[in-house]
């Protein structure tokens, strides 16, 4: 993984990119947009990744769990996000600080473009 798929998510990272978008490939038989392995461990804590990772068109296959692994946003409607993490969230299966961090990655590429637009 460090010798040849990660380069281009480190150069990625250092241009400033705000977004990632995680694809329909499966990582060591999980696929990539619910690997907390690659997004959470790699992507975020190793590169220091503080923009979202977001879903490729369908490519989501679980809500929560997806979510908790590093998924950031679902595309294109919210089928596994919309309601049932608002019910997670109700029923506390899933952690308020996780969806503070959702939102705050949200906000990151924001304001980094404000600051440079300036």
């Amino acid at each position: 993984m460090h010798e040849l798929y990660l380069w281009p998510f480190v150069d990625a990272i250092r241009a400033g990119t705000g977004a990632i978008m995680c694809s329909y490939q499966r990582v060591n038989n999980s696929y990539s947009c619910q690997n907390s392995k690659a997004l959470n461990g790699l992507l975020k804590a190793e590169l220091g990744f503080e923009g979202f990772v977001v879903s490729d068109w369908f490519a989501t296959h679980a809500g929560g769990a997806a979510a908790l692994a590093g998924l950031d946003m679902e595309m294109p409607v919210g089928a596994y996000f919309g309601q049932n993490l608002l019910a997670s969230v109700r029923n506390g299966s899933f952690p308020l600080s996780r969806l503070d961090d959702m939102s705050q990655r949200f906000e990151c590429p924001w304001y980094h473009l404000i600051l440079h637009l300036r």
